[in-house]
């Protein structure tokens, strides 16, 4: 049974309720998208991060997600990537007050809603091993 089949949208969709998701890191593993270049893959940041406080490392994990859940989205083709996949745009929402941080939430539930609506399309099939 492969999850990236069609038939199996619904089971993406309680992961990612159910994990706040955080299921957008597994999607992105079994996409093959986790590049083991990245920030994310070195070890010293995350222990870093966690011994210093564990508010950066919630901060980075928040981060990491946000860039799997643009990756992903990216891949199965969702409309606007020229957007979503750009840092500047996030660091803006970030930075703008009320305004940029309504567009930062309304973003992460448009890409979420749109990567969940690609798997019941079966978009991600032609990946499944």
């Amino acid at each position: 049974m492969s999850l990236l089949n069609k038939k199996n949208w619904w089971i993406w969709m309680l992961f990612s309720i159910l994990s706040l998701n955080i299921s957008v890191v597994v999607l992105g593993a079994l996409l093959d998208l986790i590049d083991k270049d990245a920030w994310y893959a070195n070890k010293k940041y995350w222990i870093l991060g966690t011994v210093c406080f564990v508010i950066p490392a919630v901060i980075m994990l928040i981060i990491f997600v946000i860039e799997m859940l643009c990756k992903v989205s990216a891949k199965l083709k969702v409309p606007g990537s020229e957007l979503y996949l750009s840092p500047y745009i996030w660091i803006i929402f970030l930075i703008v007050p009320i305004i940029g941080w309504i567009f930062f939430f309304v973003t992460v539930l448009y890409l979420t809603i749109w990567y969940l609506v690609a798997l019941y399309k079966g978009d991600a099939e032609k990946y499944s091993k």
